[in-house]
């Protein structure tokens, strides 16, 4: 089972008849040949307050997201930042491999993207703080590779329970994490995660 039928699995055993759930296609980050470029070129004269990840974030979904017809849902750009809605996503490399497992309580694509540009550093003044995997840019997007990404919103379950049942099934097939995944589940999460990992094989 790919891990993306994974994903629907857990999702039709977990969400029950709530809302639907909203899932993108596999797409690749970035669309362009020229991001690094445009990226370096914009953080030089990036503003120091406002809402300007907003701003940003905006712009490249309009410039690598949206020529590739991800679904990006409306409310979102009204809020982009700060509309609530548990996601969980992934991001492969150019051969799809998993690099990272994550969950978001706010528009998936958002927290995607804050991996897709450089962390605040020296180097980068205006960089992104929240950026907590910069091996992303520093490893494979600033040697102007690319990455595959996936994602699914509006779950109506705890995301804590999909991430961890999804990198426990990586590690239990691969015997270790994705590599920019750091750390397992608390123990309130492992007895849902074997629970649901039992429904699913024996279904």
């Amino acid at each position: 089972m790919g891990y993306v039928e994974m994903i629907k699995r857990v999702v039709d055993i977990e969400q029950g008849n709530n809302n639907p759930v909203g899932y993108t296609q596999i797409f690749k980050f970035p669309y362009s040949d020229d991001y690094k470029r445009w990226m370096d070129k914009k953080l030089k004269t990036f503003p120091s307050s406002g809402r300007r990840w907003d701003r940003l974030y905006t712009e490249i979904i309009k410039k690598e997201i949206n020529p590739q017809s991800v679904t990006i849902p409306f409310e979102w750009y009204n809020k982009i930042i700060s509309f609530p809605t548990n996601c969980v996503y992934m991001i492969g490399n150019e051969n799809e491999n998993i690099v990272y497992i994550g969950k978001s309580e706010f528009p998936a694509i958002i927290r995607v993207l804050d991996f897709m540009v450089p962390k605040c550093s020296s180097k980068y003044p205006n960089g992104q703080n929240m950026n907590n995997i910069p091996q992303i840019w520093d490893d494979i997007l600033s040697n102007h590779h690319f990455v595959k990404c996936f994602y699914c919103y509006d779950l109506s379950f705890d995301p804590d329970i999909l991430k961890y049942f999804l990198l426990s099934e990586y590690k239990m097939i691969n015997y270790k994490l994705p590599i920019y995944n750091k750390i397992m589940p608390d123990s309130k999460v492992l007895p849902k995660v074997k629970k649901l990992r039992k429904l699913i094989y024996e279904s």
